[in-house]
């Protein structure tokens, strides 16, 4: 092993001497084998303790003209000979610099680097033209100009003395616009909207000083060169069109990095390109330029980013949620989501009964919004799209359950009602009739439209010629103790019969809305959300990142070009929810390509699995594991979305988050008393 050491170190040497006689073992050489160097390093003899030899040894200086030197050792005793376990080698701690014309005369102030291991240290020269320079670290180094000064040739290029001559450009070349450093481009926006955005970027570059000069104070004169170097990030996005380049320029390192030697255009004026960045987020790309082809004269940090923009609608009185863990969730897939209006909707507004009483919810006194597919389309008629194509309507409410389609029926036939049966009632005792589960979308009125919930309902005496109407009088939905139950007590007719030792069956329709939902982006009109705020802060947070999501077309309803949807991974659709979602989290097995391992609980069935904790996973809620960020599958999918319009660009049927809610049984109904 070599170990690299400074001049005028100190070492201490050992080894252990195992084998030969005993009373050979008292004294060893220490002998050195040395290649450069001062002077030698001297042989010595030491006294062995415990058989172990130990020797301190100062070692010399480099000669003035080498860059180091190299030793060895050996340690002969005992009828032995023992080479030392490691090698060395030796360097200076400090190197001196002289800098000189082209004439061999000083040059003041030339600006040079130091590089080591990775490491750079800058300097100056003296007005003499010298320089001290001390090494950090005793290992291999290089010297070189920095720029606008240049390296023309060493006179001396070895040992601790150095000299070398250098020439210095009329001015740096630095950028002008952007200015250095780091900057933050809006891919996805209008190039129109200003020098931020559009997904390309024109970069001009100059003469230091020269943008804020006046014309005639100017340094760049008409065909100066200058140099720029562009480079995209290996770690980019998969995304392959458009091709991330500089326009015009010599492609080099497969796609990876654009050269090319420019001229000003005219005195003062600064050289332009473009740089065409793509459109995926966090995509970087470092553009140099200098007035050498080193391009280390200034330097622009571009990251690519998108903005979208929403109006927020609220219920009156309603404040806007905490969206502190949806920024973060954006953040991750580099978008940043601003609001540029919002309006309150009052309890006046809506179709019939889209503000409902708070009885129905356990809350008397109040009254609360509900949206669903039967009155959002006045609501979002609400929706002033300042932004188009990037605007967003969230209209939020307290429920969302959906009150068309047929699915809102539900049809009970031949439901056998004998004198055994009794059902509870609102004047807290037990009458002849039964209870059916209807369904968390059951209320005292149509959510709809508050007409009856009882659609229609009849009885027929078993094996007799009785028979009568079931009317809403007879039903008696239990919102505050058990939600989704229908309890039917009997007509007097029917009642009688059950009671001299009859059967009677009941044929009933009864109106049940689809729910509840937390949240919705509307199929092809993915822009016009729905999002149900009456939840805790996360729910409400991971509801909105998560509707946004398929704004953006997850998962995978489309696939950027140079990526594939198969390789997401966890891409499914319906399996007890409403669209395309991710179950992240689940293993190959259980996933079983989408489908769901047969003959297991996963089969066709992806709800109220807790280990998919991606916010694209198909519910929320009470007792959810989400996480509030978008996994790693899905977020390459996201960041390279072009996301240059969100209207227009959706999937044709509306995805929902399904409310995490407990399987429904008789066995969850509050006991009978």
């Amino acid at each position: 092993m070599i170990k690299n050491v400074f001049e005028d170190s100190e070492l201490t040497l050992k080894s252990k001497i195992t084998g030969g006689k005993p009373e050979e073992k008292k004294q060893v050489k220490f002998a050195f084998e040395q290649k450069g160097g001062g002077a030698k390093i001297a042989e010595a003899t030491v006294e062995l303790k415990n058989d172990l030899a130990e020797h301190k040894i100062k070692l010399p200086k480099i000669k003035d003209d080498e860059d180091s030197y190299s030793f060895s050792y050996s340690i002969e005793g005992a009828g032995q000979c023992l080479k030392g376990e490691d090698e060395y080698r030796v360097w200076p701690k400090n190197i001196e610099l002289d800098a000189v014309d082209k004439d061999d005369k000083e040059f003041a102030a030339v600006e040079w680097k130091l590089m080591q291991g990775g490491g750079k240290v800058l300097g100056h020269c003296d007005p003499k033209g010298k320089a001290a320079i001390h090494l950090k670290n005793p290992e291999d180094f290089t010297i070189d100009a920095v720029s606008p000064f240049r390296l023309d040739g060493w006179v001396t290029s070895v040992g601790r003395k150095r000299k070398a001559k250098f020439s210095k450009a009329p001015y740096r070349v630095v950028l002008h616009s952007p200015a250095p450093g780091n900057h933050k481009q809006y891919v996805n926006m209008d190039a129109k909207g200003g020098p931020t955005q559009g997904p390309v970027l024109t970069v001009k570059a100059g003469a230091e000083g020269d943008d804020k000069a006046k014309p005639a104070d100017r340094k760049a004169k008409k065909d100066d060169v200058v140099f720029v170097r562009v480079e995209f990030d290996k770690d980019n996005s998969k995304r392959d069109k458009p091709k991330r380049e500089a326009t015009g320029f010599k492609e080099e390192g497969g796609g990876l990095v654009f050269t090319q030697k420019l001229q000003i255009p005219k005195d003062g004026e600064p050289v332009e390109f473009k740089v065409q960045l793509g459109y995926a987020g966090g995509d970087k790309c470092t553009i140099h330029v200098g007035s050498t082809d080193k391009c280390e004269e200034s330097t622009l940090l571009v990251q690519n980013w998108r903005k979208l923009h929403y109006q927020l609608t609220v219920p009156k009185g309603t404040a806007k949620p905490d969206m502190t863990r949806m920024v973060t969730a954006l953040k991750d897939v580099f978008v940043e989501y601003e609001e540029y209006k919002k309006i309150e909707v009052d309890e006046t507004d809506g179709p019939n009964l889209s503000w409902f009483p708070g009885e129905w919810l356990n809350e008397p006194g109040k009254k609360f919004l509900n949206v669903g597919d039967h009155n959002k389309d006045h609501f979002h008629a609400k929706f002033d799209d300042q932004k188009t194509p990037l605007g967003v309507h969230v209209m939020c409410c307290h429920t969302q359950f959906d009150c068309n389609g047929a699915s809102t029926t539900k049809d009970f036939v031949g439901v056998e009602v004998d004198g055994t049966k009794q059902t509870p009632w609102s004047d807290g005792k037990n009458h002849p009739g039964t209870y059916v589960w209807v369904g968390g979308g059951l209320f005292p009125k149509k959510m709809k439209d508050g007409s009856s919930t009882l659609i229609s309902g009849s009885w027929k005496e078993d094996g007799g010629a009785g028979t009568g109407a079931i009317v809403e009088a007879d039903l008696w939905v239990d919102r505050k103790t058990n939600p989704g139950w229908a309890f039917m007590k009997l007509p007097d007719a029917a009642r009688d019969l059950v009671k001299a030792g009859k059967k009677v069956k009941l044929d009933l329709q009864i109106y049940c809305a689809l729910g509840p939902y937390l949240g919705e982006a509307d199929g092809a009109k993915g822009w016009l959300q729905l999002i149900v705020v009456k939840q805790k802060g996360n729910v409400v947070n991971d509801v909105m990142a998560h509707e946004l999501g398929h704004t953006m077309n997850q998962v995978t309803k489309t696939v950027a070009p140079g990526l594939k949807a198969a390789d997401h991974g966890r891409m499914y659709t319906g399996n007890g929810h409403m669209g395309p979602h991710c179950a992240d989290g689940m293993s190959d097995d259980n996933y079983a390509k989408g489908a769901g391992k047969k003959g297991t609980d996963y089969e066709g069935k992806f709800a109220g699995k807790k280990e998919c904790t991606c916010i694209m996973y198909g519910e929320n809620g009470e007792g959810s594991t989400c996480t509030g960020r978008f996994c790693a599958r899905c977020q390459p999918f996201i960041k390279a979305e072009g996301l240059d319009s969100l209207h227009g660009a959706g999937a044709s049927a509306t995805a929902h988050v399904s409310q995490k809610t407990a399987d429904s049984s008789a066995d969850t109904r509050a006991a009978v008393k």
